[in-house]
């Protein structure tokens, strides 16, 4: 038997490497970038999103402007909840940290 099929391996741990070499990293950065900031919203949920803005992603930092201080705040205070919840759908640990501001 080829030593290629010895290893199962699951598409979406191998999906970035092939993505990297047929359309380049800039490119796998952009569609993550875009993955993110759309589970961010999704994790806000409909309410709240409103009050966020000007949201983007960059070397694992999630960059965010939120208009209520009170809100600001409460999304401070569970940053590495909303971090983990990001991750977990995702299914990837792309973000590192979360700035409010």
């Amino acid at each position: 038997m080829d030593d290629r099929y010895k290893e199962t391996m699951v598409i979406g741990d191998i999906l970035p490497q092939v993505l990297n070499r047929s359309i380049g990293a800039s490119a796998v950065a952009g569609l993550q970038a875009m993955q993110v900031v759309k589970t961010w919203r999704d994790a806000l949920g409909r309410t709240m999103v409103r009050y966020s803005s000007h949201e983007h992603f960059s070397d694992g930092t999630l960059f965010v402007r939120i208009s209520s201080a009170a809100l600001r705040q409460e999304l401070f205070m569970n940053r590495d909840s909303v971090v983990a919840k990001i991750n977990e759908t995702i299914g990837s640990d792309i973000v590192k940290r979360i700035v409010f501001s």
